[in-house]
C-alpha cells in the first residue's frame, strides 16, 4: 500500500487490508512506539531528482572541483538565489485567546529584493543584494593562487521603472526596463565585464539654468574648490587606487526621447527628440 505519509491512521489502515484486524489509533501508535517507530517531519526533495545522478556528481565532479579548488588555493562556494519581501511570511502567530494579531504592511504593496548568495564548507558567507529581477544561470569563484578572485555571473539582472528627478521636481531620467547581461567580475581588480546591455524606451531631460550650469553637473558628486580637502603635506603623499575598469561588449538602446531646454542668454527653446 502506498502513502504519502505514514500516519497512525494509514498504518491503521494498513493493517486492517493486509491482515484483517482493526485495531484504534492508540493501538497503533502504542506498537509503532514498541516497534521502535517515532514521529518526525518528512524532508522535502524534488521528485524529478535523481539519486543516483547526485551520488555520481558527488563522487567525481565535486571531487574534482575540490582538488582543483585546493590545487589552486582557492575555495569552494555554493550558490543560490532567494528573493527578500516586506510582507509575513509566517502564517500564523501564537497570540492571547480571542486577539488576532495585526502585521503592518509599507504602504499596503509587496517590495521585493532579489539576494545571491554563496557558502563555503567551512561557513563563509557571500552575498549581493540586487534590487529588481535576477534570472542567473551560472555563479562562479575562482580564486588562483597568488591572483585576484574572480567571480562570474552568467545571466541577466533586469531593472524596471527606475525614475531619476531634480530637486525641483523636474524630471531628469525615465528608464522603463534595463536589462544587463552579466560577464566577469574582478573584484578586487577592479575589473568589471558587461556582456551586454539592453536600454527600452530610456527618457532623458537637459536642462541648462541662466547660469550655464547643466542639471546632470549636480549628480557627480563634485565639491567647489573651498569645500575640497587639503592636499596632503609633502612628505606623505596620497596612495593612488586603482580606477574602475567597466567594459560593455555590446550596447542597445531601443526607442527613447531626449528633451533639452536652454534658459541660459542665446539659448535655444524647449524642444524633444526622439531616438
Amino acid at each position: 500500500m502506498e502513502s504519502a505519509l505514514w500516519t497512525r491512521g494509514a498504518v491503521m489502515l494498513f493493517i486492517e487490508q493486509e491482515y484483517a484486524v482493526k485495531l484504534s489509533i492508540r493501538a497503533v501508535g502504542d506498537y509503532l512506539k514498541r516497534w521502535g517507530f517515532t514521529p518526525k517531519k518528512p524532508i522535502k526533495r524534488a521528485y524529478e531528482q535523481r539519486p543516483e545522478a547526485v551520488k555520481q556528481w558527488i563522487d567525481q565532479e565535486y571531487l574534482a572541483i575540490e582538488k582543483r579548488a585546493k590545487a589552486e588555493g582557492g575555495e569552494t562556494h555554493w550558490g543560490d538565489e532567494t528573493a527578500l519581501v516586506n510582507t509575513d511570511v509566517l502564517g500564523r502567530s501564537y497570540a492571547p485567546k480571542g486577539k488576532t494579531p495585526v502585521t503592518m504592511a509599507v504602504r499596503g504593496t509587496r517590495q521585493k529584493l532579489s539576494m545571491i548568495s554563496t557558502v563555503t564548507n567551512q561557513g563563509k558567507a557571500s552575498w549581493m543584494i540586487i534590487d529588481g529581477a535576477f534570472n542567473h544561470e551560472k555563479l562562479g569563484f575562482e580564486q588562483a593562487k597568488d591572483k585576484s578572485p574572480a567571480l562570474t555571473l552568467q545571466g541577466e539582472a533586469v531593472l524596471r521603472d527606475a525614475v531619476m528627478d531634480a530637486l525641483d521636481g523636474k524630471p531628469i531620467l525615465r528608464l522603463p526596463a534595463l536589462t544587463v547581461k552579466l560577464g566577469k567580475f574582478d573584484v578586487s581588480g577592479g575589473k568589471y565585464e558587461l556582456a551586454g546591455v539592453a536600454l527600452s524606451n530610456p527618457e532623458l531631460w537637459l536642462r541648462r539654468d541662466a547660469a550655464g550650469k547643466l542639471n546632470l553637473s549636480g549628480l557627480t558628486g563634485a565639491q567647489p574648490a573651498a569645500a575640497q580637502s587639503a592636499p596632503p603635506p609633502a612628505d606623505k603623499p596620497a596612495q593612488s587606487s586603482a580606477p574602475l575598469q567597466l567594459t560593455i561588449t555590446e550596447m542597445r538602446i531601443q526607442g527613447g526621447k531626449l528633451g533639452f531646454d536652454d534658459a541660459s542668454p542665446n539659448g535655444i527653446s524647449a524642444t524633444t527628440a526622439g531616438l
